[in-house]
């Protein structure tokens, strides 16, 4: 018995591969906090590209100068660009009536005398897969569309 006492007594003293414990239970911890700012990071930056595609549409249309590109010439202007197909690029036609925006579904300002000033709002839009993707485990981003837009005024 007081064998067994001593051995315990022994033990609780003794620290030796206690930095070996404590590195087994934080290691994984820091591995998918790191894996998880590696995909938050690649994220963005897919993000980014699609804003930089979106804006590269509208650089297009203001290098047009007077003569506006229709919509199919700056989705193939983007696509070439991008390697991403015309079908993820959308473009609108929003316009403001006076300074206030006015309903996509009306054909124009409510009165004759309002300023009309017409916007092309060009979205690129495409799928994004995150690195670490272990479900309930590891999702820390979910998979899906990223978009970005960019509006320009039109001549």
């Amino acid at each position: 018995m007081s064998t067994l006492v001593t051995t315990l007594r022994r033990l609780r003293r003794d620290k030796e591969g206690a930095a070996v414990i404590e590195t087994a239970i934080a290691l994984p911890v820091l591995l998918m906090l790191a894996f998880a700012f590696v995909d938050l990071t690649q994220a963005f930056a897919f993000r980014m590209t699609m804003q930089e595609y979106a804006q590269s549409g509208a650089d297009f249309v203001n290098a047009s100068g007077q003569d506006t590109p229709t919509d199919t010439e700056v989705k193939t202007a983007i696509s070439q660009l991008s390697g991403l197909p015309t079908s993820a690029i959308t473009i609108i036609h929003p316009f403001d009536c006076n300074g206030r925006s006015a309903s996509l579904e009306s054909n124009g300002c409510p009165n004759v005398e309002d300023i009309r000033v017409d916007y092309m709002k060009i979205t690129v839009k495409s799928s994004y897969t995150p690195v670490l993707k272990v479900a309930s485990f590891a999702d820390f981003m979910p998979s899906g569309d990223i978009a970005a837009s960019a509006t320009v005024r039109m001549p």
